[in-house]
């Protein structure tokens, strides 16, 4: 794959990530104001709505983005799953040579191994 093209799939993937961790923080927010007034049993002062209101806008705008732009996401969600698999297999890989060191192994540490291994394997097998 050619260079500018995989840098320029890589940043439209960082855009998209983003947007979700932004639209997910927005949204535990809003819930997170809700819930507060509920469980300490307080009246939600205007300011408070007003607040929730704009969260839900923002999240309501991010939300018509990603509608507006569901080409490009239908086009780069391939790319972006299997990036995220790159970025598990490795992290599958560094937590199996941590167990692999010791010499010593225990029960729980050989069904970790083994575990590392068949989800290895089968995000492996996807991609086949």
């Amino acid at each position: 794959m050619d260079g500018a093209v995989h840098a320029g799939l890589e940043k439209v993937c960082g855009l998209i990530i983003n947007g979700l961790v932004i639209a997910k923080n927005i949204y535990s927010m809003a819930i997170m104001i809700m819930n507060m007034h509920y469980t300490l049993a307080k009246p939600i002062t205007k300011n408070s709505v007003l607040c929730c209101i704009e969260l839900l806008q923002l999240l309501k705008t991010i939300e018509c983005m990603f509608y507006e732009k569901e080409e490009v996401f239908a086009m780069t969600s391939s790319h972006l799953i299997q990036q995220f698999s790159l970025k598990t297999l490795n992290s599958i890989e560094s937590i199996k040579k941590k167990l692999t060191q010791d010499k010593k192994y225990s029960d729980s540490s050989l069904d970790i191994i083994a575990a590392l291994n068949l989800i290895g394997s089968s995000i492996k097998r996807l991609w086949k």
